[in-house]
Formats: C-alpha cells, structure tokens, sequence
C-alpha cells in the first residue's frame, strides 16, 4: 500500500490491487458519487474538482481547480473525512451522511470482495489513510435490516431540486435531525414542488427510518407550505389573547 508521499492530492482512492475494467470504472464512479454526497458545500461556495492519475498508479485523485473557493475546498475535505469515518465505524446517523452517500459506500465496500477474495482500499483525506474494506458494506446491511417504514410528517427547508433515475427528488433540511432527506416526488407534484423551493415546508407520506429512528427518506403524498417566521404572529400579537376567558 501507498505511503502518505505517494498520494498527489489531499484527497485520493487507492485500490490496493489491479481490477479488470468493468470494477475499476464501478470502484471510480462510487468514490466520485461518494464525493459529490460528502463534500456538499453552500450553493454561493464552490470546488471544481479534476480527476488526477498517474500512468501505473493504483491511486485515483481528485484536485481542486484554480477558481476553487479556498474556504469551500477545506469544509469539503473536513466533511469527507467526517463521512468516512463514520462510515468505517457504521455511524449511519451522523448528520454528515446522506441516503445516497451511505449507498454509494456500501457499493464500493462490495467491490473490494470477489470470489472470496479481498481487495484493499483507502481513502487518503489531507494524506490521511483510512482503511475501507467489505465490513462497511456488511455495516450497512446490518443497518438496512433493521430500518422500518411508517406514515407521517417532516418539517423543513425545501433545499434542493434535483432530477434522479426514476423521477423528481426534493431534499428537505430538516433542523432536528440536521440533515438534508431526500423526497421522490411524482410528476404531479411537480410544480408545487418548485413554487415551495427554499420555503419552510410540512411533507407527508411514507418515511423510511433507520434503526436509531432517525429518518432517512420519504415518499412524498402531499406537501404543504408553512408560512415564513416574518409572517408568524409575534408576542405582542397574542399579549391578552385569552384573557377573557381567564
């Protein structure tokens, strides 16, 4: 395995033995989803990533653009090594992991195992190693079968409005549990949807937890639009309200 001199960049995926193509491209394409789920930064932020290798290197690397914000690469890298380090110790619930972050991991880990045998990987973070292997995937199994689906309601900002494989996907930022969810809605909601983006917001619909009870996702049924704190009635509003009928 590399040493810490070896790696280029302050964030890399070493993949400590020759794959055939087919699972060197998949083990690629999760550490970039993986990256694009941990390393969120605020909209008015940004970092532009570059894929770097090197000709015989088993280390693929990922380097910051020149028009990179510099306070936004270094609350991206931080948030990379929190991700995998709860990861690595099957800390499902910590705020930093998304759903799609915490698959993106799990099919990665599955690669580093065919027909019985192991292959190393690493995530070097600020030429930090972190060793990842087939147990974070066993983690996340673990996890999986214990999780459970029930009918209720979320409250949040709608953050995000994004377009995934099999239709329309809202985030709401939720500030108890400190986290983005993911919501699939249909084409239907479509445009309610959008008229409620970066608004507080109540969905409700099929939540899946996990097995703390945190939730993690929700299939959407209705969404309505709460009013904005600045529309809220105020302490001198309510001042004697019941008064009355004391």
């Amino acid at each position: 395995m590399a040493t810490k001199d070896d790696i280029p960049t302050d964030l890399a995926l070493e993949i400590g033995d020759d794959l055939e193509p087919r699972r060197f491209v998949a083990a690629c394409r999760e550490f970039f989803g993986l990256t694009d789920e941990l390393a969120q930064v605020p909209r008015e932020e940004s970092v532009n990533w570059r894929v770097k290798v090197r000709e015989g290197s088993n280390i693929v690397a990922l380097s910051v653009g020149a028009q990179s914000d510099s306070n936004a690469v270094s609350a991206a890298l931080q948030r990379m090594y929190e991700g995998a380090t709860a990861l690595v110790e099957g800390d499902f619930s910590a705020p930093v992991l998304t759903e799609k972050a915490i698959q993106h991991a799990k099919k990665l880990s599955d690669l580093t195992r065919s027909a019985g045998h192991i292959t190393p990987m690493r995530f070097w973070l600020s030429r930090r190693p972190i060793d990842f292997g087939p147990e974070v995937g066993d983690l996340v199994r673990q996890d999986e079968a214990s999780s459970y689906n029930d009918y209720g309601t979320l409250e949040g900002t709608l953050r995000a409005i994004s377009d995934q494989a099999g239709g329309l996907e809202i985030r709401i930022q939720d500030p108890l549990w400190k986290r983005a969810i993911p919501c699939r809605v249909s084409d239907a909601q479509i445009e309610q949807a959008m008229e409620a983006f970066r608004r507080r917001v109540e969905v409700a619909g099929i939540i899946h937890y996990n097995r703390l009870g945190r939730p993690t996702s929700i299939r959407m049924e209705s969404l309505t639009t709460l009013p904005e704190d600045k529309d809220l009635p105020t302490a001198a509003d309510v001042k004697g309200l019941f008064a009355e009928h004391a």
